[in-house]
Protein backbone atom coordinates (compact mmCIF):
# COMPACT_ATOMS: atom_id res chain seq x y z
CA UNK A 1 0.00 0.00 0.00
CA UNK A 2 2.84 2.20 0.41
CA UNK A 3 4.32 2.16 -2.84
CA UNK A 4 0.47 2.69 -3.70
CA UNK A 5 0.45 5.82 -2.44
CA UNK A 6 4.30 7.36 -3.32
CA UNK A 7 2.65 6.51 -6.80
CA UNK A 8 -0.48 8.59 -6.46
CA UNK A 9 1.98 11.36 -5.02
CA UNK A 10 3.77 11.38 -7.69
CA UNK A 11 0.83 11.56 -10.62
CA UNK A 12 0.12 14.59 -7.81
CA UNK A 13 3.78 16.18 -7.99
CA UNK A 14 4.29 15.46 -11.78
CA UNK A 15 0.45 17.45 -12.64
CA UNK A 16 1.38 20.39 -10.31
CA UNK A 17 4.38 20.89 -12.06
CA UNK A 18 2.86 20.29 -15.56
CA UNK A 19 0.37 22.53 -14.45
CA UNK A 20 3.20 25.36 -13.60
CA UNK A 21 5.03 24.54 -17.01
CA UNK A 22 1.50 24.85 -19.04
CA UNK A 23 0.85 28.60 -17.04
CA UNK A 24 4.52 29.52 -17.29
CA UNK A 25 5.02 28.82 -20.61
CA UNK A 26 2.12 30.70 -21.64
CA UNK A 27 2.97 33.48 -19.92
CA UNK A 28 6.03 33.96 -21.53
CA UNK A 29 4.43 33.50 -24.63
CA UNK A 30 2.20 36.61 -24.26
CA UNK A 31 5.30 38.16 -23.06
CA UNK A 32 6.72 37.66 -26.64
CA UNK A 33 3.40 39.00 -27.70
CA UNK A 34 4.00 41.70 -25.56
CA UNK A 35 7.92 42.94 -26.50
CA UNK A 36 6.83 42.90 -30.38
CA UNK A 37 4.03 44.98 -30.45
CA UNK A 38 5.61 47.65 -28.20
CA UNK A 39 8.60 47.16 -30.06
CA UNK A 40 6.45 47.37 -33.20
CA UNK A 41 4.84 50.38 -32.20
CA UNK A 42 7.53 52.66 -31.03
CA UNK A 43 9.66 51.64 -34.95
CA UNK A 44 6.35 52.71 -36.44
CA UNK A 45 6.28 49.24 -37.99
CA UNK A 46 3.66 46.33 -38.21
CA UNK A 47 4.78 43.14 -35.67
CA UNK A 48 6.85 40.54 -36.66
CA UNK A 49 5.78 36.69 -37.35
CA UNK A 50 5.75 34.87 -33.92
CA UNK A 51 7.76 31.31 -35.11
CA UNK A 52 10.50 33.98 -35.13
CA UNK A 53 10.76 35.14 -31.85
CA UNK A 54 13.32 32.94 -29.49
CA UNK A 55 11.31 33.84 -26.41
CA UNK A 56 8.06 32.61 -28.20
CA UNK A 57 9.91 29.44 -28.69
CA UNK A 58 10.98 29.12 -24.78
CA UNK A 59 7.52 29.98 -24.00
CA UNK A 60 6.33 26.99 -26.31
CA UNK A 61 9.07 24.44 -25.18
CA UNK A 62 7.94 25.31 -21.06
CA UNK A 63 3.84 25.08 -22.16
CA UNK A 64 4.86 21.84 -24.34
CA UNK A 65 6.91 20.01 -21.41
CA UNK A 66 4.08 20.96 -18.75
CA UNK A 67 1.27 19.51 -21.07
CA UNK A 68 3.72 16.56 -21.55
CA UNK A 69 3.99 15.98 -18.09
CA UNK A 70 0.46 16.19 -17.17
CA UNK A 71 -0.22 13.62 -20.24
CA UNK A 72 2.63 11.25 -17.78
CA UNK A 73 0.73 12.13 -14.56
CA UNK A 74 -2.76 10.42 -15.87
CA UNK A 75 -0.65 6.69 -15.91
CA UNK A 76 -0.02 7.80 -12.16
CA UNK A 77 -3.26 9.44 -10.69
CA UNK A 78 -6.77 9.31 -11.73
CA UNK A 79 -7.67 11.67 -14.12
CA UNK A 80 -10.45 13.56 -12.50
CA UNK A 81 -7.29 14.26 -10.04
CA UNK A 82 -5.28 15.50 -12.86
CA UNK A 83 -7.70 17.63 -13.95
CA UNK A 84 -8.37 19.50 -10.30
CA UNK A 85 -4.90 20.00 -10.59
CA UNK A 86 -4.71 21.73 -13.72
CA UNK A 87 -6.38 24.94 -11.80
CA UNK A 88 -3.15 25.24 -9.95
CA UNK A 89 -1.88 27.13 -13.10
CA UNK A 90 -4.72 29.57 -12.75
CA UNK A 91 -2.78 30.39 -9.45
CA UNK A 92 0.46 30.46 -11.11
CA UNK A 93 -0.47 32.50 -13.61
CA UNK A 94 -1.75 34.46 -10.34
CA UNK A 95 1.75 34.97 -8.97
CA UNK A 96 3.81 34.83 -12.46
CA UNK A 97 1.77 37.66 -14.46
CA UNK A 98 1.89 40.57 -11.98
CA UNK A 99 5.69 39.91 -11.84
CA UNK A 100 7.15 39.12 -15.70
CA UNK A 101 3.59 41.12 -17.41
CA UNK A 102 3.72 43.81 -14.84
CA UNK A 103 -0.01 43.11 -14.73
CA UNK A 104 -2.36 44.29 -11.85
CA UNK A 105 -3.45 41.93 -8.98
CA UNK A 106 -6.70 42.64 -7.33
CA UNK A 107 -7.93 41.49 -4.22
CA UNK A 108 -10.13 39.64 -5.83
CA UNK A 109 -7.68 37.36 -7.27
CA UNK A 110 -6.50 36.88 -4.05
CA UNK A 111 -9.48 35.51 -2.64
CA UNK A 112 -9.88 33.30 -5.79
CA UNK A 113 -6.53 32.52 -5.38
CA UNK A 114 -7.50 31.20 -1.62
CA UNK A 115 -10.53 29.58 -2.90
CA UNK A 116 -8.97 27.18 -5.54
CA UNK A 117 -5.73 26.19 -2.86
CA UNK A 118 -8.29 25.16 -0.68
CA UNK A 119 -10.61 23.81 -2.89
CA UNK A 120 -7.70 21.53 -4.43
CA UNK A 121 -6.50 20.39 -1.04
CA UNK A 122 -9.95 18.88 -0.10
CA UNK A 123 -10.56 17.23 -3.50
CA UNK A 124 -7.03 15.90 -3.87
CA UNK A 125 -7.03 14.52 0.16
CA UNK A 126 -10.36 12.98 -0.32
CA UNK A 127 -9.48 11.78 -3.61
CA UNK A 128 -8.78 7.45 -4.57
CA UNK A 129 -7.86 5.39 -7.01
CA UNK A 130 -11.09 4.01 -8.79
CA UNK A 131 -10.28 1.00 -10.87
CA UNK A 132 -13.95 0.55 -12.44
CA UNK A 133 -13.78 0.15 -15.93
CA UNK A 134 -16.70 1.58 -17.88
CA UNK A 135 -17.87 0.02 -20.82
CA UNK A 136 -19.80 1.52 -23.92
CA UNK A 137 -23.28 0.23 -22.38
CA UNK A 138 -22.46 1.53 -19.10
CA UNK A 139 -21.71 5.00 -20.15
CA UNK A 140 -24.23 5.33 -22.93
CA UNK A 141 -26.96 4.25 -19.68
CA UNK A 142 -25.09 7.01 -17.39
CA UNK A 143 -25.56 9.15 -20.02
CA UNK A 144 -29.50 8.67 -20.37
CA UNK A 145 -29.78 9.42 -16.75
CA UNK A 146 -32.18 12.53 -16.31
CA UNK A 147 -29.38 14.62 -14.63
CA UNK A 148 -26.65 14.33 -17.31
CA UNK A 149 -28.19 16.67 -19.46
CA UNK A 150 -29.20 18.93 -16.42
CA UNK A 151 -25.66 18.96 -15.48
CA UNK A 152 -24.23 19.58 -18.56
CA UNK A 153 -26.55 22.64 -19.64
CA UNK A 154 -25.75 23.84 -16.73
CA UNK A 155 -23.00 25.99 -16.91
CA UNK A 156 -24.05 26.85 -20.55
CA UNK A 157 -26.80 28.62 -18.61
CA UNK A 158 -25.05 30.36 -16.33
CA UNK A 159 -22.80 31.78 -18.91
CA UNK A 160 -25.78 32.71 -20.56
CA UNK A 161 -27.11 34.94 -17.79
CA UNK A 162 -23.20 36.49 -16.69
CA UNK A 163 -23.41 37.45 -20.43
CA UNK A 164 -26.65 38.81 -20.39
CA UNK A 165 -26.45 41.11 -17.03
CA UNK A 166 -22.72 41.81 -18.13
CA UNK A 167 -20.82 40.08 -15.32
CA UNK A 168 -17.52 39.83 -17.39
CA UNK A 169 -17.19 43.16 -18.09
CA UNK A 170 -16.70 44.29 -14.99
CA UNK A 171 -13.49 42.46 -14.42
Amino acid sequence: MVAHAGVFAGGVALALLGATGDSLGCTIQKLSHDTEKSKSIAEGRSEGFYLKRKLWWIGFVVFLAGNLMSFAALALTGQATVILLGCWGLCVNLYTAPKILRETRTWHDIAALFVMVCGIAMAVGVSKEDNTIWTKETLLHRFKQPYCPTACAMPLRATGVAVKFNFFLDV
